[in-house]
């Protein structure tokens, strides 16, 4: 069974370079000594969407999913004055397309390692699962669980422990298993998700949708769904349809059509100074980005300064190993 990245890989047609499947100080580093490769977002790209580019902007090209990654990834670098080093393509690699006809009445909830994170709130999601189970007997639940093998985030308790922690009796209907997307995703005529890339896909596949509301669903970044017209704090069944509008800006729209992509020659590496420019810089695209000073916006532009002083601190590390 294939990891998630490596297919994201596969799909990619526009780069023959290397490409970079992981993000933060591992990117940095490795940008640092080789930037001629080209990078891509793993997962849903939304709040710290501003270093999430950046961080990859010593990538020959970064290569965004969707409309709203490609038209951030592009204002961000205009806004550090790096978008004539740094190219952006657009590629749809997160989203496979499936030949395999759906099982009637499968219903699959793919789960996320550390969302939500507290045994509780896993606990109370578990509960929400076994009701949706029982309150649809005609279908099949099957709660698939990551491979944590080969999973980046390990959780805090497995739903299988919890399982077995609290004694409960999950209904007839419903199973738990450890599996991969690509196995379960094609075979389901329901996906149910919080926040996976899973759930645009499922989109893209014209497969029935409803994303499950937590408590805390702006701490886990939820609100990115809140216009899809699928965000519910119970599962419903059958779910609505998708927002026309959501769906062209966050999955997929045809009469899309981004800038031909130019690979810049000669370029210069981008050191995370932190001037008086670049902290500018810094405000000024998550002003862009959140579109008003609020809490995220100051959270994350602090975020911001922190990281690239870390990221400043790796530059001049790998200036020492080169000399």
């Amino acid at each position: 069974m294939k990891d998630s990245y490596v297919n994201a890989v596969l799909n990619i047609k526009s780069c023959s370079s290397l490409i970079y499947t992981f993000g933060g100080v591992k990117l940095v580093e490795e940008s640092f000594n080789n930037n001629n490769a080209c990078s891509i977002f793993p997962g849903i790209f939304y709040k710290d969407a501003v270093l999430g580019v950046i961080s990859r902007s010593n990538s020959q090209c970064i290569i965004s999913y969707n409309q709203y990654s490609y038209l951030k990834s592009r204002t961000f670098l205009n806004v550090f004055r790096l978008s004539d080093s740094t190219s952006v393509s657009f590629e749809h690699y997160l989203f496979n397309k499936y030949d395999l006809v759906a099982e009637l009445c499968l219903s699959v909830f793919f789960e996320q390692s550390i969302v939500p994170f507290h045994e509780k709130e896993r606990l109370d999601l578990i509960h929400t699962l076994m009701d949706f189970a029982v309150k649809h007997p005609e279908r099949q639940l099957v709660v698939c669980t990551r491979q944590y093998e080969i999973s980046p985030h390990k959780p805090k308790i497995t739903f299988q422990d919890i399982v077995v922690k609290y004694g409960l009796q999950l209904p007839e209907n419903m199973q738990i298993v450890e599996g991969a997307a690509a196995d379960w995703l094609p075979k389901a005529e329901h996906v149910i998700s919080i926040t996976s890339t899973v759930l645009l896909d499922a989109i893209y596949n014209g497969k029935q949708v409803s994303i499950l509301k937590l408590k805390r669903f702006k701490h886990y970044e939820q609100k990115i769904f809140a216009e899809s017209g699928l965000l519910h704090e119970s599962i419903v069944y059958p779910p609505p349809e998708v927002c026309p509008e959501w769906k062209k800006l966050h999955v997929y729209d045809p009469d899309f059509q981004p800038e031909p992509i130019e690979i810049k020659g000669n370029k210069e590496v981008f050191d995370f100074r932190l001037s008086f420019k670049n902290i500018y810089r810094i405000f000024k695209a998550n002003y862009l980005h959140f579109e008003k000073l609020n809490v995220d916006f100051f959270k994350y532009s602090l975020k911001n300064i922190i990281f690239f002083r870390k990221y400043h601190r790796i530059y001049l590390e790998s200036k020492k190993v080169t000399v």
